[in-house]
């Protein structure tokens, strides 16, 4: 999630991004472990929740009962979280046959969850579970295809599978196929045909896509433009545990767009984004302590709260604790600790901190001098559209 930039607080090599705003394009996510009661099998299954069954049902030879034991192990829903167990129910189901079993597992291993991290195994796992008509299965390894994780990227057969699990009943698909559809990632770009792909996610409960569509609806990408509308469906998604639907919620507050203007109701929502686990919601609130909107300025939470965010994966959070390490404000100054922070928000994908961490590279502040390789963040930083690393490019002398 990129959020915008508000009010460009220039220092001699950083810039400050502040403002709300919503993610038109979310890139595909992963599902989450807990998942309906199996499917077919010559045996009986046991429901999800019932752990004696279960465990009678494994031990009689059901695969699918030992998939839905390890979901149970795996999620502590009825038992005691034990995410290595899991994985040895997981590996059970899926070498008897058991097509979710192996989607689980694949889940298990490229997460390193009761097991060691393995992305290129978690691949040929998912493969496995397409191979076996699972429709998550094909949604799992169609993610890693479109982000090049434990195999070669490609994105046109990434199109193909989110296809085969939209087609196939699972709501994720059809909602990670709108992406590709939205982006023209894989596949020509085609917005409409995205939106409605998001709408029929969102229709068959899945909150993503709700959140996906009140995107759509708040750009106008392959809708009427409609913040009111979009509002609702961020609602949506939020009142459905979608912590990033949330978090688009608060900035329609936060900007009085579909919705009254209301700061205090915007952290309030960025704050239950970032208790959700959505790091770019911790970001936020932040924001709203260093501005003192909806709360009253401090500057130390605000520095706490970006390094929350930052800690979470959020790049325009370690951008902002980095703009707070070179002025000092609510922790003790440090260009040393605000050039390493710079480099993070670049790697991670926000633009002006290329600019940033560039401009400190060029000028050997907090980190030893280097114009070649300053130059280049600067560029990259350009090249992906931040005006400020365009600006700064220029000022240093060099040249896209």
């Amino acid at each position: 999630m990129s959020a915008r930039p508000i009010v460009p607080v220039l220092l001699v090599f950083l810039s400050a991004a502040c403002g709300a705003g919503q993610t038109p394009e979310p890139a595909p996510t992963k599902r989450a472990l807990v998942e309906p009661a199996p499917s077919g099998s010559s045996k009986r299954p046991c429901a999800m929740g019932d752990y004696e069954d279960c465990e009678r049902q494994c031990g009689h030879g059901h695969a699918g009962s030992c998939s839905t034991l390890g979901i149970m192990f795996a999620s502590g829903k009825g038992v005691a979280k034990d995410e290595a167990r899991a994985v040895r129910l997981h590996e059970k189901a899926c070498d008897g046959g058991h097509a979710r079993g192996c989607s689980e597992l694949g889940a298990m291993v490229e997460y390193g969850r009761g097991i060691a991290k393995d992305e290129a195994r978690a691949t040929q796992l998912y493969t496995r579970a397409c191979e076996g008509h699972h429709p998550a299965g094909c949604n799992d390894l169609g993610l890693m295809l479109s982000s090049g994780k434990g195999v070669a990227r490609n994105e046109a057969r990434a199109v193909t599978l989110f296809q085969r699990a939209c087609d196939g009943g699972y709501a994720q698909g059809c909602s990670d196929l709108g992406v590709m559809f939205v982006s023209g990632r894989g596949v020509a770009k085609d917005e409409a045909r995205g939106t409605q792909l998001y709408r029929q996610a969102c229709d068959s409960g899945y909150v993503h896509g709700c959140s996906n569509l009140g995107s759509s609806y708040a750009t106008g990408r392959g809708v009427a433009q409609d913040d009111g509308r979009a509002v609702q469906l961020y609602k949506q998604a939020c009142d459905g545990g979608y912590a990033h639907g949330c978090f688009n919620l608060g900035s329609k507050y936060e900007d009085g767009r579909g919705v009254a203007q209301d700061d205090g109701r915007a952290v309030q929502l960025y704050k239950q984004a970032c208790d959700g686990g959505y790091a770019d919601g911790c970001g936020s609130i932040g924001r709203m302590f260093e501005t003192g909107k909806g709360v009253v300025v401090d500057a130390a939470r605000a520095a706490d709260l970006y390094r929350q965010g930052c800690d979470g994966g959020s790049a325009v959070s370690c951008h902002n604790l980095a703009v707070m390490y070179a002025k000092g404000k609510g922790v003790t100054r440090s260009a040393t600790r605000a050039a390493q922070l710079s480099k993070l928000a670049c790697d991670g994908g926000y633009a002006d901190a290329c600019g940033g961490y560039g401009s400190l590279l060029v000028l050997g502040a907090g980190v030893a001098a280097d114009r070649a390789t300053g130059l280049e963040y600067l560029r990259r930083g350009c090249a992906a559209g931040s005006t400020f690393s365009c600006s700064k490019l220029r000022e240093h002398g060099g040249s896209p």
